[in-house]
């Protein structure tokens, strides 16, 4: 068993907002590789007075409310950080032994560092999505990067200061695409946890046809948990970076900064991997429930 904690900003079943954070969370729980020490939420896809409340309901509504979640704090918020003293607890208690997933921003892995200068070298390593090494295009549409560029200094420090470092980029994730059609097709053939899944994640179809034309959606921080639990699934380069606060304020990874070697995967074959996903969700016994009134 990989234990890990997972540092996301999970905003599923929260109108207008992503559900990739939760989908990512569902896979870990899924895949009877990883043991999930706890949950510490941060802010991107939404602030985190929003993905803190909304993590504990979701985790009431699937039977899992044995996982820890500790509230993270905004970019430059004053006051204590619960999530960056789990973090940094976990990481000092069994040096080398955990693992962080990252699909928010970065703000809590800096927190953690300040708390314990010691952090990144206690923890196993950190497998996060966010970041581009070139514009994304989406129909013609450029989609801007929302996790590193949140809070640009936090990811300067994590990528400065990490190690084994894996990175799924978004133009990385671009290979991990699961059309509607598809999911229509796994999911109502999935039991009670398959038609829970399909009829929250709904919207977001509704949402990305709406927005970018095309008939799916990307499984962005699904692609950080697999990588790490099942590298086997990807093809891995690696990767000299040079990030600097500038760049990263767009999320961009190539900045003219000092050089940083990371690991980036990108699947290997993605009609295989799409397929791999759905059995993983499938493997979950949700109890049911409603994450909104």
């Amino acid at each position: 068993m990989r234990r890990l904690i997972l540092d996301c900003d999970n905003t599923f079943g929260i109108p207008g907002c992503d559900v990739d954070d939760a989908l990512a969370l569902f896979y870990l729980l899924g895949c009877g590789q990883a043991l999930v020490l706890g949950i510490t939420t941060t802010h991107g896809n939404n602030q985190v007075n929003q993905v803190y409340p909304n993590t504990l309901k979701l985790l009431e509504a699937i039977g899992r409310s044995d996982i820890p979640v500790f509230r993270g704090r905004e970019r430059d918020e004053p006051g204590q950080n619960d999530a960056a003293s789990f973090l940094a607890a976990q990481a000092r208690q069994d040096p080398g032994s955990v693992w962080v997933v990252a699909t928010g921003s970065m703000t809590n892995l800096k927190a953690a560092h300040g708390l314990d200068p010691d952090f990144f070298q206690n923890l196993a390593g950190i497998s996060l999505m966010g970041g581009i090494t070139a514009p994304l295009h989406i129909n013609g549409t450029i989609l801007g990067e929302l996790n590193l560029s949140s809070d640009a200094p936090a990811a300067l420090c994590v990528l400065q200061n990490g190690k084994n470092r894996l990175i799924s980029t978004g133009n990385a994730c671009m290979t991990a695409f699961f059309p509607r059609e598809q999911a229509e097709k796994r999911l109502r053939g999935g039991g009670e946890t398959g038609a829970w899944l399909l009829k929250r994640i709904s919207y977001w179809f509704q949402r990305e046809r709406a927005v970018f034309g095309h008939d799916g959606i990307y499984q962005w921080d699904v692609c950080a948990a697999a990588a790490l639990m099942e590298p086997e699934w990807f093809d891995w380069q690696e990767t000299v970076i040079s990030p600097t606060v500038d760049s990263l304020r767009s999320g961009n990874l190539i900045g003219g900064g000092t050089a940083v070697t990371v690991w980036i995967p990108s699947v290997r074959d993605e009609s295989a991997f799409t397929e791999h996903i759905y059995d993983v969700y499938l493997k979950n016994k949700f109890k049911g429930g409603e994450l909104t009134k």
